[in-house]
């Protein structure tokens, strides 16, 4: 199991206007059971309402939680915003999905968007670019 995080991290979100928020990442390697990939960092406060994933056929299976976990160490939610994708899977590949989320998840704390992948088989190398959308609502 590896952590792989972002090389684009640091730098500030893509909108962060009035109270719009988006923003993307893209990371590159090949996954690995158990593997967690940190694609950018949510601001506390911050209110998720839709993601979009493209990926390369990333191997055998390759499915992929998307959640969160906060930067101090607390409990996220590994799943929040897809459970399961299949990033391994020719007709995922290249497709650009977009997901609404059918309840908006709210953010409390300074977070990692964060990747799980589950049992891997046969991994391949290949991106995955992962774009989110929603607002700022500040913390509680």
């Amino acid at each position: 199991m590896a952590t792989v995080t972002a090389t684009s991290l640091t730098r500030a979100p893509v909108s962060e206007r009035s109270y719009a928020y988006s923003d993307q990442a893209s990371i590159t390697g090949t996954p690995a059971t158990g593997d967690l990939w940190n694609f950018l960092v949510i601001p506390a406060g911050t209110q998720i309402e839709s993601i979009t994933i493209q990926n390369a056929d990333l191997g055998t299976a390759a499915p992929l939680d998307l959640g969160y976990a906060p930067l101090d160490g607390s409990t996220g939610d590994a799943d929040a915003f897809l459970n399961d994708y299949a990033a391994g899977t020719a007709a995922a590949a290249g497709a650009t999905k977009t997901y609404l989320l059918a309840a908006p998840v709210k953010v409390e704390k300074d977070s990692f968007l964060q990747a799980v992948f589950g049992t891997i088989d046969t991994g391949a190398s290949g991106a995955v670019t992962i774009a989110i959308n929603g607002k700022l609502l500040g913390p509680k």
